[in-house]
This record gives structure tokens, sequence and C-alpha cells, in this order.
């Protein structure tokens, strides 16, 4: 009987990738939040497209050193039955 380890690379990508995405929310709520109400009036000055960059620069670093620092990929074994065959 032999024991196989597999590293579940897919899970820990899919994890990742939802934190690439609520980046990418929060950048662009920001931006177009800040956009809408200096539209509507309000005296405040919106995000440019080069401050949203910036933003998301700094906020996609984060989250991804946050995640590569608390998440490692999960480790799978499986038992896996072994026969010999001989040969007449």
């Amino acid at each position: 009987m032999s024991i196989k380890r597999f590293t579940d690379w897919y899970g820990w990508w899919i994890g990742l990738r939802q934190n690439i995405l609520k980046c990418i929310g929060t950048t662009g709520t920001a931006w177009l939040g800040t956009n809408a109400v200096a539209g509507a009036g309000v005296p405040i000055h919106g995000l440019d497209w080069k401050q949203a960059a910036a933003m998301f620069g700094v906020h996609i670093g984060f989250e991804v050193f946050t995640y590569l620092q608390s998440h490692q990929p999960a480790v799978t074994e499986i038992s896996v039955d072994t026969q010999i065959i001989t040969k007449p």
C-alpha cells in the first residue's frame, strides 16, 4: 500500500481570485462613488483614473500578501493499494 500526497492548488487559487475580485470591486466602487457624489454637486474631488489605479495597486498588494501569509494550499493524502503481479 502506498500513500500519495496531492496539493490542492485549485482551492487556493479560487481563494486568491476572490480577494482580487474584492479589490476590483472596492476600487471601482470608490472611483464611481466619489465621481458620482462630485457630479451631484457636493464640493469634493472625485478620483481620477491615476488615483484609482494607485489605490488598486496598493490594495491588491496588501490583499495578496495577507492571503499568502494566512493561507497555505491543502495537502490531501490518498492511500493506494498496490499489487505485485508475477509473470508465469
